[in-house]
């Protein structure tokens, strides 16, 4: 009998043994569970957030897309109806008509806060006006102001824009300041910069794009300025670096707005002097060429309207080259430095920017609407017919060859050619 108690105490020790065992392995189980699901669940909520996140940046494409154009070529095109533009625009594009203004916490009632519907820029009524249903996600627009750079870190010291509008005061949220644009400052060289002003400009604002997506687990809000080109510096209807030449005739210059909105201005502007023979006529203020120091970066402006551009084959030339409605951006590069091997460009109509990388040859009939830019010679040649550009012509020098010329200054084809640009980002931020 004796013989069997360390055996049956044998036995206990290792079902004790064996339900810590047991217990222990239930333990590490339910925490390797634990962990899993802890992971997944981690996991999961990182997947929504960067789905939230392309969410935010596709309302951010949405944005960029809508302030581009105009009411007659653009789907639901976005502006500020204010002819002299309202430091308190702002415009939203919402999916949901389920939208309130809680969810945008910088809700101001101090701003306009349209919802943009076709034949109403200025409709307050919340309803869902996006081009799209699928991505959830709201899109605020607005004009940068001094406030916003000051928040930004703005000082005298450390300027994040030219301070052009004679005040150096701080701002606050209530008085936000002047509009920045981006553009040319009265009296500023031929690099586009951000400005403020407290008279007219023919430059755009700043536009500050804000775009929050939330989706169960996952929420991101990115703001983003975006600026519409600024193309080159307008100093006249006809600029050439290295001069101009103008011969036979009769032909006419004109730096007076033709559709009455802006200043005139003169009609050739040159570093050296013109040359006029024959019978050319000059109109603007002042009424005859202006030579003087500013000189423009011509590839720089090439380089920064290209973005977008459709390039210029032998079957884009044969037709018409965008329209009225629906202005292009023509891009080329000329390797000829001579007339004889130069891009020839003429017997047809063109609507929109026009950029030679290179020399061009301007062949009439020619009617262009908009703006023409080369980094070369421009040659006109009205052998066949006139050569009438409405917009504005920057050449590094440009030669009048023979035939009928008529170039006018025109503020909205300009304006319309780059409205019809994309914008470009300038500044970028995810904030949560």
């Amino acid at each position: 009998m004796n013989s069997m108690v360390p055996l049956r105490a044998q036995e206990g020790v290792a079902l004790l043994a064996a339900l810590i065992l047991v217990a222990l392995v239930g333990v590490i189980g339910a925490t390797v569970l634990m962990t899993i699901s802890t992971e997944l669940t981690i996991s999961g909520n990182y997947q929504r957030g960067i789905q939230a996140r392309y969410f935010a940046e596709a309302g951010i494409e949405e944005g960029r897309a809508r302030l581009r154009g105009s009411n007659v070529s653009t789907t639901g095109f976005i502006a500020d109806p204010l002819t002299g533009y309202n430091p308190w625009w702002s415009a939203y594009i919402l999916t949901s008509s389920q939208w309130t203004s809680t969810e945008d916490r910088s809700f101001s009632k101090r701003y306009t806060n349209f919802i943009p519907l076709p034949g109403s820029q200025t409709n307050t009524r919340v309803v869902a006006n996006s081009l799209q249903s699928t991505f959830p996600y709201w899109v605020k627009i607005r004009h940068k102001t001094e406030y916003d750079a000051e928040r930004g870190g703005h000082r005298t010291t450390t300027p994040h824009y030219l301070d052009d509008d004679g005040s150096l005061k701080r701002h606050t949220k209530a008085h936000p300041g002047e509009i920045i644009y981006y553009g040319y400052p009265e009296g500023g060289s031929g690099i586009p910069v951000k400005f403020t002003t407290n008279t007219r400009t023919e430059a755009f604002p700043v536009e500050i794009l804000t775009a929050q997506s939330n989706v169960k687990g996952g929420s991101s809000l990115i703001e983003v300025e975006v600026v519409h080109p600024a193309g080159p510096r307008v100093l006249s209807a006809v600029y050439a670096k290295t001069g101009v030449r103008f011969v036979d005739g009769p032909s006419v210059i004109s730096g007076n707005d033709q559709c009455g909105v802006a200043l005139a201005i003169p009609p050739v502007y040159t570093k050296t002097p013109s040359i006029t023979q024959g019978r050319v006529t000059f109109h603007g203020a002042p009424p005859d060429p202006r030579q003087g120091p500013v000189d423009l970066h011509l590839l720089e402006a090439v380089q920064e309207l290209q973005v977008g551009a459709t390039p210029l084959s032998i079957a884009l030339r044969q037709g018409r080259l965008g329209d009225a409605a629906s202005p292009k951006t023509l891009y080329a590069r000329s390797f000829g430095g001579e007339k004889s091997g130069a891009l020839t460009i003429g017997h047809r109509a063109g609507y929109g920017i026009l950029l030679v990388e290179g020399s061009v040859t301007l062949e009439g009939p020619l009617a262009w609407h908009g703006i023409i830019v080369s980094t070369g010679t421009i040659w006109l040649d009205g052998t066949n017919g006139p050569i009438r550009i409405q917009g504005g012509l920057w050449g590094n020098s440009i030669l009048h060859l023979t035939g009928l010329l008529d170039i006018s200054y025109d503020r909205c084809a300009i304006k319309n050619a780059l409205l019809a640009s994309p914008l470009s980002e300038k500044q970028w931020q995810q904030q949560f």
